[in-house]
């Protein structure tokens, strides 16, 4: 399963490689949340930066990171995530929100108490980035990573909400 999941983001990425005229990325930073579906156990506190090729493609490479905690005093239970894929999205005109989906996979840790794990995961998911200015957008989004535990796996639900760059082209 490891390596079906590690061969479909390699070839999502490779499908997004294109010409010159299309460079440029979009870097978005914001706050996220976490609730483990399985138990209802909910991490408000939290940071997601993520990393697109040019939204001005249909197929476009992602990479983000980010982390999801409960502060409970020194110890505190922490989801952490790294993970890449593909975005798709239909290109909208200059100054209008433009939806996306996306699917991502990678590595997802979980730490409390001084003991830590890290598991594979996959999370589809999508958004929309809401126009600020010519460079600038508000992002909105939702995903759902699976997790695989070797138990049946684990689902958790992930909202995020962030301002977006858009550097280059």
């Amino acid at each position: 399963m490891r390596r079906m999941v590690i061969a479909a983001v390699a070839l999502l990425c490779g499908l997004s490689a294109g010409r010159a005229q299309a460079q440029g990325v979009t870097m978005t930073g914001g706050y996220q949340f976490m609730v483990l579906l399985d138990d209802g156990a909910l991490l408000p506190a939290g940071w997601l930066v993520s990393v697109a090729g040019s939204p001005n493609r249909v197929v476009a490479p992602v990479f983000e990171a980010g982390t999801a905690f409960r502060p409970d005093g020194d110890d505190r239970f922490q989801l952490w995530t790294v993970q890449g894929g593909a975005r798709f999205s239909i290109p909208a005109g200059a100054g209008r929100p433009r939806a996306f989906a996306q699917l991502v996979g990678g590595a997802i840790g979980a730490g409390c108490c001084r003991e830590a794990v890290v598991y594979l995961m996959i999370e589809p998911g999508g958004g929309v980035e809401l126009p600020i200015g010519s460079r600038t957008s508000a992002q909105i989004g939702v995903g759902f990573p699976f997790v695989f535990t070797g138990d049946g796996g684990a689902h958790v639900m992930r909202v995020h909400a962030g301002l977006s760059v858009r550097l280059g082209r």
